[in-house]
C-alpha cells in the first residue's frame, strides 16, 4: 500500500494531490471509485500506479472506451513520462492512434513477430499489415488516394494535422498539389 512506500502521512498526502491534479482527478477525490465512468476508472487506476514512480509502464488498450480529450490526455501524459526516459510498452489494436503517436512497433500475428521497427514505415505495408488482419492507417489510405487522383505523394505525412495542413496549402495554391506530367 502507498502508506507503506511513504512513511510521512505529508508525503503521501503530497504525492496523491500531485498525481490527482497530474490526471484531472481532484474534484472526484471524495467520490468512491465504483462511482466513476470508465473512462475516470482508467485514470484512477493510471494515477494510482504512478504514485509509486514506477520505471517501466505497460499500458493494455489504453485508448478502448476512450474519447478524444481523453486519449490527447493520454499522449500528453506518456510525453511527459518519455521525456523523465520511463520505458514505456503499449499494447493496441488503435493503428491510428499508433501510427500517429508511437516511434517503435513490435507486430505479431498468430502470436509471432512478424515486423519490429519503425512506426510509420511498418504500419505502411500493406503486406504486413494484411498479414496481422489490420488495415492500413487512414491517413496513410488518404495519402495514397490522393496520390492515385494526381496529387504528390505525401509518403512522409505521419499524421491527421500534417495531412490537414498540406490539404489547406494545396487549396492556398501554396504547394504543387499536382504532378508534373
Amino acid at each position: 500500500s502507498l502508506k507503506n512506500l511513504y512513511q510521512d502521512n505529508e508525503e503521501l498526502q503530497a504525492k496523491t494531490d500531485d498525481v490527482l491534479k497530474s490526471f484531472n482527478l481532484e474534484k472526484y477525490r471524495e467520490r468512491s471509485p465504483l462511482n466513476l465512468s470508465g473512462g475516470e476508472s482508467k485514470k484512477l487506476a493510471v494515477a494510482s500506479i504512478m504514485c509509486r514512480d514506477p520505471e517501466i509502464l505497460v499500458f493494455d488498450e489504453p485508448t478502448l472506451g476512450q474519447d478524444a480529450n481523453e486519449i490527447e490526455s493520454f499522449i500528453k501524459f506518456i510525453d511527459s513520462e518519455k521525456k523523465k526516459e520511463k520505458t514505456i510498452i503499449i499494447i493496441t489494436h488503435n493503428i491510428e492512434f499508433a501510427f500517429e503517436f508511437i516511434p517503435r512497433t513490435i507486430l505479431m500475428a498468430e502470436g509471432k513477430i512478424v515486423a519490429d521497427g519503425p512506426t510509420q514505415i511498418i504500419l505502411s505495408n500493406n503486406f504486413l499489415t494484411e498479414r496481422s488482419s489490420l488495415v492500413l492507417p487512414q491517413t496513410r489510405q488518404l495519402s495514397l488516394a490522393l496520390s492515385n487522383v494526381g496529387f504528390q505523394e505525401l509518403t512522409n505525412i505521419t499524421s491527421r494535422h500534417e495531412i490537414t495542413e498540406y490539404l489547406v496549402k494545396v487549396l492556398e495554391n501554396k504547394v504543387t498539389s499536382i504532378k508534373e506530367e
